[in-house]
């Protein structure tokens, strides 16, 4: 018999429409994409990669990426 997916978290009504970036990109590259589709704002782009804002801050810290100020 098929195997059922295991079922997530659902994201704020807010963020429906922003689908995390692509499972086939590198973590630094997923990373950029998700904090550009976010304005570079780091707890919308925790939201969307399913991370808390400090695994995200770390993560920018260890790729050294820095913020984009807009």
């Amino acid at each position: 018999p098929p195997v059922a997916a295991a079922p997530t978290h659902a994201a704020p009504a807010a963020y429906d429409d922003m689908e995390p970036p692509s499972a086939e990109l590198s973590e630094r590259e997923r990373l950029v994409q998700a904090m550009e589709k976010c304005g570079w704002v780091q707890a919308k782009a925790a939201r969307i990669l399913n991370l808390t804002p400090r695994q995200i801050g770390y993560a920018l810290k260890k790729y050294g990426i820095e913020i984009q100020h807009l």
